[in-house]
């Protein structure tokens, strides 16, 4: 579903920050072939750092689809299938993003 880490682009031996696409996460998990759950984790672990969520169909809105993210993916952490180094690691990343655009 999602590319391996090793495969990412990266600058300079600095792996780039990563945005995940809302249409192609949002087929994934809609045509049922991956679980919210699963979809999340195989992202973070691929190196997905920013998942985006378009959620704006009225046939499959689902108004709470952040939080419920946000208790999956620390349900990953606390049940040791992602690492906290990880989700570290998107953070440094997306600071760093941040930093350089407010520049």
């Amino acid at each position: 579903m999602f590319p391996q880490q090793e495969h990412l682009p990266s600058t300079g031996g600095t792996r780039v920050l990563i945005p995940s696409q809302s249409h192609a996460t949002d087929r994934w998990i809609r045509a049922e072939r991956y679980s919210l759950e699963t979809a999340l984790q195989q992202a973070i672990v691929a190196g997905i750092d920013i998942l985006v969520f378009a959620n704006n169909n009225p046939r499959t809105y689902e108004p709470y689809i952040a939080p419920k993210a946000i208790n999956i993916i620390a349900g990953l952490v606390e049940d040791g299938t992602i690492s906290p180094a990880r989700i570290d690691e998107s953070v440094r990343r997306i600071e760093a993003l941040k930093k350089r655009l407010s520049r």
